[in-house]
């Protein structure tokens, strides 16, 4: 099949090879935008969906251990008094907060090199994640501290409230990372689908780059 190039129809004039340069490098320009829009939108959906890994983890492992402390009353409480007392789930929180500072400082890097118009948007959502987290962190810290606060009293009744509370949040992230994965592949599409047409472009270029270059020295491509 030949390439899309060889089926338009081949500049016979001076005119017609300036007008055929003016298009394709009109278009080369724009394909190249729209990659690099493409790229960038990608970037910023494989960073999410990072972060929400982390985040589902999290929630997991305090799923687990809340659910191990239930099952087994008296043997688990102390461990999980000890975790409560020592802070544990909001250093791994606060972990997770200090990797989404370290994507913020690259994003930030790039924009300040003349990123894509797009990044400009990336330094938002990272906050949104970031203040995501937060929620989460301290949420959930609230959640465990209330089960240190009540263990005399009404345990058996908050656990279940706790646990419900996990399982909805672990979901909504799952929904989320889904999302973001999602967006992530159809990024990935459509950065290569233009990339595809600036390939097909530069073809087009050197195309009639060669068929213009005997109209430039004043040959006619009619004889």
């Amino acid at each position: 099949m030949l390439p899309l190039w060889k089926n338009k129809p081949t500049p016979q004039t001076l005119q017609e090879c300036v007008a055929e340069k003016q298009r394709i490098a009109s278009e080369i320009t724009a394909a190249r935008s729209s990659h690099q829009e493409a790229e960038t939108q990608k970037k910023l959906a494989e960073t999410s969906e990072a972060s929400l890994t982390t985040q589902i983890a999290l929630v997991d492992e305090q799923k687990t251990k809340l659910t191990e402390s239930y099952n087994s009353f008296s043997s688990t409480w102390m461990p999980l008094m000890t975790a409560i007392g020592t802070n544990e789930f909001v250093d791994e929180m606060n972990a997770a907060l200090a990797k989404v500072d370290d994507v913020e400082t690259d994003v930030n890097t790039y924009i300040a090199g003349n990123g894509a118009p797009a990044a400009s948007g990336l330094p938002t959502a990272l906050g949104n994640i970031r203040t995501a987290i937060e929620q989460l962190r301290d949420g959930v810290q609230t959640d465990l501290s209330n089960l240190q606060s009540l263990f005399t009293g009404s345990l058996m009744t908050v656990y279940p409230e706790v646990t419900n509370d996990l399982d909805k949040k672990s979901t909504d992230l799952q929904t989320k990372k889904a999302e973001q994965a999602q967006l992530a592949s159809t990024a990935e599409q459509e950065a290569n689908t233009h990339e595809a047409k600036i390939s097909q472009l530069d073809g087009e270029w050197d195309a009639a780059v060669t068929t213009c270059e005997p109209l430039l020295k004043g040959e006619s491509l009619l004889f």
